[in-house]
């Protein structure tokens, strides 16, 4: 089956964070470096939050660089917002627009509407360095970064106390704002406990049990390391049968993306529940319906993938009659090789229905 745009939250063992995409071809020595006072903030205008005219002492900042047209930038937003409520008051996260792919009068404009429809999935201020790409000059080309998403920490004496993926900045973060971090020693130490992190999904494959009792000593240790890890939690609560609690967390995830009004992010967990090919002991079809349904009403029923899942579910559910009707639709609305695979779906349901 062809999943555009969505992949099964159960079906693998999640990564640490998403590839960076590439940047703009360029090179240029890093002449910025973790260590130096933070470049001025200088963008050109403020699509969300802001005005902010600078870094104030005594306050922690997280410049992230994205685009609209990358994928792990926007997979990376959820979790950005999710520090951004941890720490708010002592951090503040700018979430700062470049390398569009083209840039004219409608730009701005387009900006502004898909900041829009991510809702609090971008719950943090989100400023468009514009044509003049003084931010991308300043920083990323800077620092010789050349790819989105990337994060500056600022700490709370305006000097760059950190960059990387912001996937990865919870250790850094956290001990910046609580005054902890050491420029020599923080990296190292981050190193390892991001390294804990990596080895639990590691013995995750192999022992599931090994693997939570790993999880839960880090919590132990390291609290907020572990506070955001909830498609880790998932995959541990799979692993040791404890469906439950794995439902009770994708329950909390759905109701947040129906106020998102994220149709991609239902269409994953509701495809996850449904996915014929994952290894799923138990489908919890009921919160795969409200997903799906609502996928499809935010979509107003155009988008054949998410209207493949709902079928699905009504597939699964018994109600064949539903499901070839909406299969019919989705083959209806696909194209090329996805109408394909489509129609083999809807050639199954009507098979089935004659027996």
């Amino acid at each position: 089956m062809l999943r555009t745009l969505t992949f099964a939250l159960f079906a693998s063992v999640p990564v640490a964070h998403a590839a960076s995409e590439p940047a703009p071809a360029f090179v240029q020595q890093a002449t910025l470096k973790v260590g130096d006072p933070a470049p001025a903030l200088k963008v050109e205008t403020w699509v969300k939050g802001g005005p902010i005219a600078k870094f104030e002492p005594g306050h922690v900042y997280v410049v992230e660089f994205w685009a609209t047209w990358c994928g792990p930038c926007i997979a990376s937003m959820p979790h950005i917002s999710a520090l951004q409520a941890e720490y708010a008051g002592k951090a503040t996260v700018i979430g700062t627009n470049i390398w569009e792919r083209k840039y004219d009068d409608t730009t701005l404009a387009m900006i502004e509407k898909f900041v829009e429809a991510q809702g609090e999935r971008m719950a943090y201020a989100v400023a468009y360095d514009g044509t003049s790409k003084a931010m991308d000059t300043s920083f990323m080309r800077a620092a010789g970064r050349n790819g989105i998403p990337s994060a500056f920490i600022v700490d709370q004496k305006g000097v760059i106390a950190w960059m990387g993926h912001p996937g990865s900045m919870d250790f850094a973060l956290h001990e910046i704002v609580e005054g902890k971090w050491d420029l020599t020693t923080g990296p190292q130490r981050e190193k390892e406990v991001n390294g804990r992190l990596s080895a639990i999904r590691a013995k995750l494959r192999k022992d599931g049990a090994a693997a939570q009792a790993e999880f839960e000593k880090l919590a132990a240790e390291y609290p907020f390391m572990t506070k955001h890890q909830d498609d880790l939690r998932l995959e541990l609560l799979k692993a040791n049968g404890k469906w439950d609690e794995a439902y009770a967390i994708l329950g909390r995830q759905v109701e947040a993306a129906i106020k998102s009004k994220s149709a991609p992010q239902l269409n994953q967990i509701a495809w996850g529940i449904v996915d014929p090919d994952a290894n799923v002991a138990k489908r919890d079809l009921v919160l795969a319906l409200r997903a799906a349904e609502a996928a499809v009403e935010i979509t107003e029923r155009k988008d054949p993938a998410i209207l493949d899942t709902l079928a699905r579910v009504h597939a699964w559910k018994g109600e064949l009659a539903k499901a070839v009707e909406i299969q019919t639709l989705a083959v209806e609305l696909a194209k090329d090789k996805m109408k394909e695979e489509l129609q083999k779906v809807l050639d199954e349901y009507k098979a089935k229905m004659a027996q």
